[in-house]
């Protein structure tokens, strides 16, 4: 059940590390031509946002990686 989790939540952060990446290279290129200061400051609190979710899975998988090293799961 673990394993399928880790799984899971690896796969999501290599999609969510493409799609911000994706992201960014838009938002650089819209900055220049598109937004108002209004538009680019809505855009970069969204984006922290969806930063800060990346951060909390990035610490969900380290610590599966950690319970699934303790003796008691290898058994």
């Amino acid at each position: 059940m673990l394993e399928n989790l880790y799984r899971y939540l690896k796969i999501y952060s290599v999609y969510l590390h493409d799609h911000l990446s994706k992201e960014e290279k838009f938002f650089d290129q819209a900055k220049v031509t598109v937004l108002s200061k209004e538009e680019e400051q809505e855009m970069y609190e969204q984006f922290r946002s969806v930063m800060s979710i990346t951060k909390k899975l990035e610490e969900m998988i380290k610590e599966i990686d950690y319970l699934e090293e303790q003796p008691w799961f290898k058994n």
